[in-house]
């Protein structure tokens, strides 16, 4: 399994099983999680399994500003809805 560890405000470290750093998932301007390979990629390859757990991570960290979003733009068609 990939070790996730934060190392400081909207950055996360991650590690692969063979305990060898191997990109982070950082915040960026719009405030959702993205992964970043390490620059430059020590190349190889990354199979489903790996990128799957990456990306339920990214899911896991990006579930509460989505759901902010979701409620916002809910409440601003329900708004629209009963100003017409």
């Amino acid at each position: 399994m990939f070790e996730f560890k934060k190392y400081s405000l909207g950055c996360w470290q991650v590690t692969a099983p063979n305990g060898v750093p191997c990109g982070e998932l950082i915040c960026k301007e719009d405030g959702f999680y993205d992964w970043w390979p390490p620059m430059p990629s020590r190349g190889g390859f990354w199979s489903q399994t790996d990128l799957k757990q990456i990306a339920d991570k990214l899911f896991e960290l990006n579930a509460p500003y989505q759901a902010e979003l979701d409620a916002y733009f809910s409440k601003q068609e329900l708004d629209e809805k009963v100003e017409s």
